[in-house]
Formats: C-alpha cells, sequence, structure tokens
C-alpha cells in the first residue's frame, strides 16, 4: 500500500467541501466543523472536517481516513476526489449505488 499524500485542511475544503456543495451544521458542539452531503434534499452523509485555522500543516493519516469513511469512498476514489480527477457527478453516482445497497 502506498503512503498517503501530504494534504492541508485547505486542500481538503477545495476538493472536497466546495466541489461536492456540503452543507455546515448550524451546531457548534466540537472543534471541527461538521458538514452534510445532500441527496435529493436530504442528509445522506455526515463529515467531520479540520478546523481551516488549525494550522497550515499536513492532516494526519487516520484524520484522513475518518473523512474517506465518512464520504464512503476507496482510498484512490478518495485521492481523485481531492485531485479533482473525480467530479461532483461522479461522486453522486458512487454514493447513489452504495447507499442502495
Amino acid at each position: 500500500m502506498k503512503p498517503w499524500k501530504n494534504l492541508t485542511a485547505n486542500d481538503l475544503y477545495k476538493g472536497i467541501v466546495r466541489k461536492l456543495s456540503l452543507e455546515p451544521t448550524k451546531s457548534k458542539r466540537g472543534r471541527e466543523p461538521i458538514y452534510w452531503y445532500l441527496l435529493d434534499g436530504k442528509k445522506a452523509l455526515r463529515i467531520s472536517m479540520p478546523n481551516l485555522h488549525g494550522g497550515s500543516g499536513s492532516i494526519t493519516t487516520g484524520y484522513l481516513k475518518q473523512i474517506r469513511m465518512a464520504l464512503k469512498l476507496k482510498t484512490r476514489e478518495f485521492e481523485e476526489l481531492v485531485d479533482c480527477v473525480l467530479k461532483a457527478e461522479g461522486f453522486e453516482a458512487k454514493i447513489r449505488d452504495r447507499l442502495d445497497n
């Protein structure tokens, strides 16, 4: 297995939050912001993202894995999403397929 890429919070916001138009939650319970992926207007996936103001360092592999699992993606698909290879429409198709099974 190859090592994870060095990703910062900024990379994740550009590649995930903006691209997928994630909805932020209204409540402020923890340190990290929580977002929802909406599918047909309903909350489908809950994603905890790193705080943008936490620094410019790389995100830990454990946290990246947590985000990847929340998005229901395989490692390669997650990297493609962040690298802008996987588009929002492709992600939606994968999620529809995975939530139906």
